[in-house]
């Protein structure tokens, strides 16, 4: 593939993802605001639970399917090439995914429990800081260098949330 046509399909599933997140944020939000969604009635953990749970229920088969075949092959390689047990390799692999497990929950139970408080559009800017540090931080401390379009995009990204949260600050 192109690095063109990279781009395109990079950009098109980020702008995917945004959309689904967005999607799902005005889903719980009109979800919490009917009688079966009241954080009485339904918390906020087991909201976070349900759309996990469903999330994988809709994707573990095309995963499956599609990847699986070649994941497969390549951990039974890995296994007879370089021992994998032996050399403790599953065991690190699988402690870093406990450690990403309860940090990606975490993560989602945090951005349940905040949007149960402000607004989606709010809610979408306080996730957009939170690219921006995330890709600040992981550049540093994966040495990766930021570029001067990356750092004008860092810019842009955190001079439009303080313009919108000054202008949030005016309606009030």
């Amino acid at each position: 593939m192109s690095s063109t046509a990279t781009i395109i399909s990079v950009g098109a599933m980020v702008m995917l993802a945004n959309f689904c997140f967005s999607f799902r944020g005005l889903q719980q939000k009109l979800f919490r605001s009917t009688p079966q969604g009241n954080s009485t009635v339904f918390d906020d953990l087991n909201l976070q639970y349900r759309m996990q749970y469903i999330g994988v229920s809709v994707f573990i088969m095309p995963t499956l399917i599609y990847e699986g075949p070649a994941a497969f092959s390549k951990l039974w390689l890995l296994f007879n090439t370089s021992g994998i047990i032996q050399n403790r390799l599953l065991y690190r692999y699988v402690g870093i995914s406990i450690i990403n497990g309860f940090a990606f929950a975490g993560y989602n139970l945090a951005s349940t429990f905040t949007l149960s408080r402000i607004s989606v559009v709010h809610h979408a800017a306080l996730n957009c800081v939170r690219r921006i540090f995330a890709i600040v931080v992981t550049s540093i401390a994966f040495g990766v260098p930021i570029t001067f379009v990356g750092a004008i995009g860092i810019f842009i990204s955190f001079l439009s949330f303080l313009s919108y949260t000054r202008l949030k600050m005016k309606q009030k």
